[in-house]
């Protein structure tokens, strides 16, 4: 879950970030930076660590490109092996209504 200050906004807030070799500054969204705070925590590092990842693992990319990729791949890795253990402990038993097409309301003739 993403931290409560975190909006949906399309702004992108910039924000200098303290790396082993010295500061660089981000430009990211700000549901980007409520999960880089809540992955960092979650590694127990620091977000200078993680945007050191994300540079190590996607060098093609600018740095805050780099840690939106990263972010999206952890958290896709994390839902995959949630997935995967939910799979191997529990078939996956479609509902008895499966079978029957999904029934939407007819939309009434306007006057």
């Amino acid at each position: 879950m993403l931290d409560d200050d975190a909006s949906f906004d399309t702004h992108i807030e910039a924000k200098s970030v303290r790396l082993s070799t010295g500061r660089t500054s981000l430009r990211l969204e700000p549901p980007f930076w409520a999960s880089l705070r809540q992955v960092a925590r979650a590694e127990k590092v620091n977000i200078g660590d993680i945007v050191e990842r994300a540079a190590r693992e996607w060098p093609a990319y600018s740095r805050s490109a780099a840690v939106r990729v990263y972010l999206t791949e952890y958290y896709r890795k994390k839902f995959c092996a949630v997935w995967s253990r939910l799979r191997q402990s529990q078939p996956v038993v479609p509902p008895s209504n499966a079978a029957r097409p999904l029934a939407l309301p007819r939309r009434q003739p306007v006057h």
